[in-house]
């Protein structure tokens, strides 16, 4: 079973599932802030009005937060998709290879810009399909 490069490949869908659901937690309740200056940054970002945008900045930073999640949640609903209905197949090395060459670039700015929660999480999911491209055999 361990060496099964499906089951690898399934537990990387999985995984991004479960890195999906753990960062939409972030939706749930607006962020306070720890001390003054970090109270001031979030009431700036949640109330001044972006010129000529009618927006502010926390509601692009919301939808960029809620964009990764669905994204990640797109990803892996695909990767159970191939992995049941096109798994074993003459296409599965080159879809697992894509998936790793995909979230080995993804990783990169990842890994220089945000927080060591999701830099984690997605970096297991990026084992699990490495993991599954080294046991592919022909």
């Amino acid at each position: 079973m361990f060496r099964n490069y499906k089951f690898w490949f399934k537990a990387g869908a999985w995984a991004l599932i479960v890195t999906a659901l753990l960062h939409s937690l972030s939706l749930i309740k607006a962020p306070t802030g720890e001390n003054d200056t970090e109270r001031q940054m979030l009431d700036l970002m949640m109330h001044y009005q972006l010129a000529g945008v009618g927006r502010t900045m926390y509601n692009f930073f919301y939808f960029f937060s809620l964009s990764m999640s669905m994204f990640t949640l797109f990803a892996a609903a695909l990767n159970l998709l191939f992995a049941r209905y096109y798994m074993p197949s003459a296409h599965a090395r080159k879809w697992i290879g894509a998936n790793l060459i995909f979230w080995t670039i993804y990783l990169i700015p990842l890994n220089l810009l945000t927080f060591i929660i999701p830099t984690t999480c997605y970096t297991v999911c990026w084992l699990f399909f490495l993991i599954s491209y080294l046991y592919y055999r022909d």
